[in-house]
């Protein structure tokens, strides 16, 4: 198996990006699968108010996160530039 990162566009245009709401979205998640497609059924099982802006906003898919027009998703491997992968957070 290998990690994926999967993660909203930049390149999206307003009143077609699932992830310009104010509701609970995800927009980057790390996923253990064995191919993209699997990664990405797992995110898109994973998904919260993103999979469902079509409703409230007019944005043009039901899965974004299954649609590459919308996400990326690369294998998460040791190249790449120094950074945080993943912060989990508990509020209160």
């Amino acid at each position: 198996m290998k990690l994926w990162i999967l993660k909203s566009r930049d390149d999206l245009k307003a009143g077609d990006d699932p992830w310009d709401l104010p509701l609970g979205c995800n927009i980057e998640l790390i996923v253990r699968a064995d191919s993209e497609e699997q990664a990405r059924q797992v995110a898109h099982e994973n998904g919260r108010d993103e999979n469902t802006a079509w409703q409230v906003s007019g944005v043009k898919t039901k899965t974004p996160w299954l649609d590459s027009a919308y996400t990326r998703c690369d294998i998460l491997d040791q190249h790449g530039e120094p950074g945080v992968i993943l912060i989990a957070a508990r509020d209160g």
